[in-house]
């Protein structure tokens, strides 16, 4: 049987929302708060970070809830690291990591290939090919 994938996407807005699963699973809820890093000791690396804290926390991302699901306004976040978030089009595999025994959250990259894009171009593609 196959693990089930958790997921996060950010929106165009800076938000990264949480799948409901993901929510479910990590315990991401409004009576939380969120603290977010990267890995300063692998430039390399391209995950994110995530701590849950109580609710209220200095220095800490608040989890709000619009109607089923879950979000952190993370946009000061995406900003200070340099992640362009306006096209809307980056989503996170989540999944718990162990790091110096406190439990984290890991935001993977997921690769998503946009359908209208690449229909778009092949179509031009296809187009130069006929105009020859």
């Amino acid at each position: 049987m196959q693990q089930p994938v958790y997921r996060a996407s950010v929106h165009m807005t800076g938000r990264i929302g949480f799948s409901i699963q993901t929510a479910k699973k990590f315990g991401i809820g409004i009576d939380k708060s969120m603290g977010l890093a990267i890995n300063e000791d692998d430039p390399n690396d391209p995950s994110i970070y995530g701590l849950l804290y109580e609710k209220g926390k200095p220095d800490t991302y608040r989890i709000i809830k619009g109607g089923d699901y879950h979000s952190v306004n993370a946009k000061s976040f995406f900003d200070t690291i340099g992640i362009d978030y306006s096209n809307g089009d980056i989503s996170y595999n989540v999944l718990e990591v162990d790091i110096d025994s406190t439990i984290a959250l890991k935001f993977t990259p997921r690769i998503i290939e946009n359908k209208f894009k690449k229909a778009t171009s092949l179509q031009k593609e296809d187009n130069k090919e006929e105009n020859k």
